[in-house]
């Protein structure tokens, strides 16, 4: 049974956006996610489970 998601989507896409407009696309990580949150990034892969890199 997969552990339940500790935050919504829609909180870890606030605070991805939060970190964009106040320190750049470059700044945004799972972990800066998870640290904006007060978290770890295993919460952010829990929720997301699929992730793409853009280069």
């Amino acid at each position: 049974m997969p552990p339940k998601a500790k935050f919504t989507k829609e909180e870890i896409v606030n605070a991805a956006l939060d970190i964009v407009r106040t320190e750049g696309f470059e700044s945004l990580t799972a972990r800066a996610l998870g640290s904006k949150l007060g978290s770890s990034a295993r919460p952010i892969f829990t929720v997301f489970q699929n992730t793409v890199m853009l280069e």
